[in-house]
């Protein structure tokens, strides 16, 4: 191991979790899970597999019934999904590592057909999203057209994500991450292109953040602080919910998260492929500004090499950094890097197939 990339082995404590290192593991959807959102043996070899990072974050997690948008995600709101997400974080556990279950819902981005009661998917306002979505054949196709969340409804999915997030520390789960980007529920009441509404969640920028505000302060309430944190996409235009004044909102949202004291943020920085790199001149998003605005433990993603990675921990840019299509392929990607030894080949139509260990578990590690 060179000394440029050593300081990605050093311990770091993570509001009182001893992570061995500071390579996180990225969220990331795998579509393998059975069609009732329960890990099976599959789902516990995956994580176990790569439990080497200092800290795994799961694929997102489905909090309630019509909360998809896809098939093979697996679930946190029936006893059932606690007790498969155990199986997945006592395995962790034993092998050495730390997991947070990421908690989601799609909003728009769904149809009818996934939802219990075959009415329009919800979301902040009735305008469809510019997006694909899967039916429970695996047939993409366009979203439904979403109908607005009433004041009810808006209550109860704040109740849901506090739900998820009792049930996921229930299962074991070490914390939790809040699913704030790339396009779904929360960053679609964020955008000024998704959430049209006119009460007190939509219009200016205070309101349109009160949906994520009062998701973040549920389930800091039902779990606490130190064990929830938050993903953000400023950056992101997936599933046609871009805010467009991104450099507006993110800063006053940072700060009201900075004075909860989550366990951390956790930040994709541009769009996929384009990397960010700690020196450049910011043209849209300041992101070193948003750490700035934050106390807490910075997690950056966004293509970093383990070399920029180090270099963007040594700047105080960010204090881990997440990692998500090397864990793929690369189940020991931690130790291939200590070593300088050579990275399997992704293959990316295996990415998501919703059945089977191929491209999933049967990526070969290190020989021992």
């Amino acid at each position: 191991m060179s000394d440029d990339i050593s300081i990605l082995y050093s311990p770091f404590d993570l509001q009182g979790i001893p992570l061995a290192n500071r390579f996180v593991m990225s969220p990331m959807t795998r579509s393998r899970a059975p069609a009732h959102g329960v890990p099976d043996d599959l789902t516990v070899r995956y994580y176990t597999q790569r439990a080497g990072a200092g800290l795994v974050i799961s694929e997102a997690t489905c909090i309630l019934p019509g909360g998809t948008g896809t098939t093979g995600v697996p679930c946190i709101y029936e006893p059932e999904h606690i007790e498969g997400w155990r199986r997945v974080t006592d395995s962790v556990h034993a092998a050495g590592g730390h997991l947070f279950v990421q908690l989601w819902h799609t909003g728009r981005v769904s149809i009818a057909e996934w939802q219990p009661d075959g009415r329009a998917p919800i979301g902040p306002s009735a305008i469809v999203a510019n997006a694909t979505v899967h039916n429970h054949a695996g047939i993409p196709g366009p979203p439904d057209t979403p109908r607005e969340a009433t004041l009810d409804e808006i209550a109860w999915l704040v109740e849901g994500y506090a739900q998820g997030a009792r049930n996921a520390i229930a299962a074991g789960a070490d914390g939790v991450e809040i699913h704030a980007c790339n396009g779904y529920l929360i960053q679609q009441f964020l955008s000024d292109v998704a959430n049209h509404r006119t009460d007190a969640y939509g219009g200016s920028i205070e309101r349109r953040m009160r949906f994520a505000i009062e998701v973040i302060d549920a389930v800091v309430a039902a779990v606490g602080a130190k064990r929830t944190g938050i993903r953000i996409s400023p950056h992101a235009d997936h599933q046609g919910s871009p805010i467009t004044d991104a450099t507006e909102i993110f800063p006053p949202l940072v700060s009201e998260i900075n004075r909860r004291g989550l366990a951390y943020v956790h930040c994709v920085e541009g769009r996929p492929g384009t990397p960010f790199k700690p020196d450049d001149t910011p043209s849209v998003v300041d992101f070193k500004a948003f750490r700035r605005l934050f106390d807490g433990v910075w997690i950056a993603n966004n293509s970093y090499t383990p070399e920029s990675a180090a270099e963007a921990i040594r700047l105080g840019h960010a204090d881990l950094i997440s990692f998500g299509r090397p864990f793929v392929a690369n189940p020991d990607y931690v130790e291939r890097v200590r070593l300088g030894a050579g990275m399997n080949e992704i293959d990316m139509a295996t990415i998501y197939v919703g059945f089977g260990e191929g491209g999933y578990t049967d990526y070969p590690a290190l020989p021992t």
